[in-house]
């Protein structure tokens, strides 16, 4: 709960499409994508030495948690059931 995940696709005339997705959101959508390239921010050694990703996007969903969940299993049974 609170981390968000960034995802970017880009349509057949090459315009980006950024989504971010709450964790929830993430395990409720469902596409046909192909990886066509993984590209790396890595830092370079001799101007970042050491330096790292050491966490994501985080936030607060503005409820209580439990409730954040009930929401996002009722979500999920209601897509089972049209499934």
């Amino acid at each position: 709960m609170g981390q968000a995940i960034l995802i970017s696709t880009t349509d057949a005339e090459g315009w980006s499409h950024p989504a971010l997705l709450s964790y929830g959101d993430s395990h409720l959508t469902r596409f046909e994508a192909r990886i066509e390239g993984v590209l790396a921010d890595q830092a370079r050694e001799d101007v970042e030495p050491g330096a790292r990703i050491t966490g994501g996007i985080m936030f607060d969903p503005g409820r209580p948690v439990k409730e954040v969940l009930q929401g996002w299993q009722a979500m999920v049974d209601g897509l089972r059931r049209e499934a």
